[in-house]
């Protein structure tokens, strides 16, 4: 129970909200459409950085996804491209074996129609790396007419002779081998002397005389004396030589 002059709060509050509504709703009609409400300045100063945020963040997420996906796309060209060089490198080397292969084959089908002497072509199939000869081995035997001692050249010059002999391939002495000997001269006087292998890349030349004019460079040929070598073919130039004080000859490889 209340007294006379006591006020329900409650009551009060409850009765100035109902007088107030129609005054709210009101003012509110009267307002301008693009004019912000009372209640808008709140709740847009929390909402438009959340949304700047966000919009933000949503524009680095696609530009991010946008940059790996290009380099993704670049990684698969750039492994592409290098496939493909890779492949033009491959058929670059292959196209050079081919020019400098048909280079060799003509120079020696020139250099068996421009010598008066019977050649028959072979291939070396083998390298004798192991034994007591430095050798190869060619694709040609008795079944072709090979035989022993019988010369092997190219259009460059001496390679050796035939040393051993089978029905379809042949064993070929180097020159440079210790046990290879040849019949040469040298070309600009027609001095002579005899060619043995030292190994290597290396022959010396003896018995020249030690009076005869013999200068590095100087080119070295086949004396055709042996009846082995054509006369003419190129065995080697001459690298170094020493005359010593004494004896009849000198030292020339």
């Amino acid at each position: 129970m209340l007294g006379p002059f006591e006020i329900d709060i409650k009551k009060l509050l409850l009765v100035i909200l109902i007088l107030a509504l129609p005054l709210i709703s009101l003012n509110l009609e009267r307002k301008e459409a693009d004019e912000l409400r009372w209640y808008d300045l709140p709740v847009l100063w929390v909402v438009n950085p959340a949304q700047d945020f966000f919009s933000h963040f949503a524009l680095g997420v696609s530009d991010t996804a946008s940059h790996y996906l290009n380099l993704l796309q670049i990684k698969k060209e750039n492994r592409l491209l290098k496939e493909e060089v890779a492949q033009l490198k491959q058929n670059l080397k292959l196209t050079d074996e081919v020019v400098s292969e048909n280079s060799r084959l003509k120079k020696l089908l020139d250099f068996k129609e421009n010598t008066p002497s019977q050649f028959m072509p072979a291939q070396v199939t083998a390298m004798g790396l192991w034994g007591e000869y430095t050798s190869l081995t060619i694709n040609k035997g008795t079944s072709e007419g090979i035989k022993k001692k019988m010369a092997v050249v190219t259009h460059e010059g001496v390679v050796g002779y035939i040393l051993n002999v089978m029905a379809h391939y042949s064993t070929v002495i180097v020159v440079t081998d210790r046990n290879a000997i040849i019949d040469s001269i040298v070309q600009k006087n027609r001095a002579r002397g005899i060619v043995e292998g030292l190994g290597k890349d290396l022959c010396r030349i003896k018995y020249l005389q030690r009076t005869d004019d013999v200068q590095p460079n100087d080119l070295i040929v086949t004396s055709g004396m042996d009846e082995i070598f054509p006369k003419g073919f190129p065995i080697g130039t001459v690298t170094k030589v020493n005359r010593k004080a004494y004896g009849v000859s000198q030292y020339v490889e």
